[in-house]
């Protein structure tokens, strides 16, 4: 992953250069269409997800079986500085 989007994200913030390097090697690219899921409710908390590009929403399935929206978030690409601002967003949840 490009070292230049991991700097917009405020986790990472202020790490050194070789850590930033480092960290994108162990990462992946992925893009999804419309209607793609990312993740489903019931998987195993294991990945962070940095949205770079686009929308994604976040649903809940009732018992009834309707999808409940939680939150949507999209991304516009805004560059500060000439690189990429990321917003950060955390969920969590408790059954």
């Amino acid at each position: 992953m490009d070292t230049s989007v991991l700097k917009g994200v405020p986790l990472f913030k202020d790490l050194e250069p070789e850590d930033l390097e480092a960290l994108g090697e162990l990462m992946s690219e992925t893009s999804l269409k419309r209607g793609d899921s990312l993740f489903r409710e019931g998987d195993e908390g294991d990945r962070l997800y940095i949205l770079t590009e686009g929308k994604v929403k976040l649903s809940h399935s009732s018992d009834d079986g309707r999808e409940n929206l939680i939150t949507a978030i999209e991304i516009a690409g805004a560059h500060i500085g000439g690189r990429p601002e990321v917003p950060e967003v955390s969920l969590y949840f408790q059954n």
